[in-house]
């Protein structure tokens, strides 16, 4: 969501990621990364088009995602840590989610 007075944009990002856990603990998926871009076409939208100002001028109706899923453990671990103390003592497994699948978020987008 994005929110600037007196413009509040909502936005959808399609990850259609399955996790598989193997076993209790806690688990570091990756850096995600979504960026807007203008849409093409029919891709699927950034958000929904409705309430029709607040989502034109935020970029959801008219926009899409390029998603990106990186492993940036290195960099990660203090911010993450420091954000979660209770977990300072725990190993954090790596479950780096899979690459981004356009196409099945394009699928389900147009059947829903």
């Amino acid at each position: 969501m994005t929110l600037s007075f007196p413009i509040m944009g909502t936005f959808f990002t399609p990850m259609h990621s399955t996790l598989t856990v193997s076993a209790p603990g806690v688990y570091y998926l990756g850096r995600v990364s979504a960026a807007v871009r203008e849409r093409k076409d029919d891709e699927f939208r950034a958000g929904p088009p409705i309430p029709l100002i607040d989502q034109a001028v935020a970029g959801a109706s008219g926009g899409t995602f390029e998603i990106e899923i990186v492993d940036a453990w290195n960099e990660d671990e203090n911010r993450f840590r420091q954000r979660f103390p209770v977990i300072a003592t725990h190993p954090v497994q790596k479950a780096i989610l899979p690459a981004f699948d356009r196409p099945t978020a394009q699928k389900w987008w147009q059947d829903h």
